[in-house]
């Protein structure tokens, strides 16, 4: 009997080493993948580099667009990046995040703007980025999307385009007609580095970039 608890005590303390020792592996082998450069072009971030792991990042510009070739408004852009545990299978392996927010007064006729950029940990994977808009719609908010990842670049190649007489490369246009269009959103032009550079509505409505402004980076809570 004494020699089975012996055994039995034996096999128990392999088994809590094999756990720590794997522990110890998961957390010295973690790995995040981090927003390369021109991801970071798509967001409202004046960085070629950012290195996040455990602490998120924000980061607020201020945006002046020209409103309806008569007004001029002035919004904050909030900026954040993160990063995500891909899968329980995977541990120790994050995904990097971006995504920055516009969001308008209702008196605009806009309700917000939005890019979003994800990048798997594994490098078999392109890099995501989304585009989003919305107008004021009543109490209805119709979203205008549209997923862009790497491997469909040259079926939607960049373009340029001229917004209130400067002319910006790299640009995404995106036209929607008006029939069958929820949205009501006529246009969305948007230039890496710069962001929304001019967004329509079928209303007539229609927001052209002036220009962005850094306020500075921080490290989220």
């Amino acid at each position: 009997m004494a020699n089975m608890k012996t055994k039995y005590i034996r096999r128990i303390t392999l088994i809590i080493s094999v756990l720590l020792i794997h522990g110890c592996c998961i957390e010295e082998s973690e790995t995040y993948k981090q927003l390369s450069a021109d991801d970071l072009s798509h967001l409202y971030f004046d960085r070629e580099t950012v290195v996040c792991e455990e602490e998120d990042i924000e980061f607020t510009d201020s945006v002046t667009f020209l409103l309806n070739s008569r007004d001029t408004i002035t919004v904050a852009a909030k900026t954040k990046i993160w990063s995500t545990i891909d899968e329980p299978l995977h541990l120790g392996n994050f995904d990097a995040n971006g995504q920055s927010t516009i969001i308008f007064e209702k008196k605009t006729g806009f309700e917000f703007i939005q890019v979003s950029v994800y990048r798997s940990h594994d490098w078999q994977y392109p890099s995501k980025k989304e585009f989003r808009a919305s107008l004021v719609n009543s109490d209805q908010v119709i979203i205008f999307s549209r997923i862009v990842d790497e491997l469909i670049k040259g079926v939607f190649p960049l373009d340029t385009a001229s917004v209130l007489n400067l002319v910006y490369n790299q640009v995404y246009k995106y036209d929607l007609s008006k029939e069958g269009n929820e949205s009501n959103i006529k246009s969305v032009y948007f230039a890496k580095k710069y962001g929304f550079i001019k967004i329509e509505g079928h209303d007539g409505s229609k927001l052209e970039l002036i220009g962005v402004r850094s306020k500075g980076m921080k490290a989220a809570n």
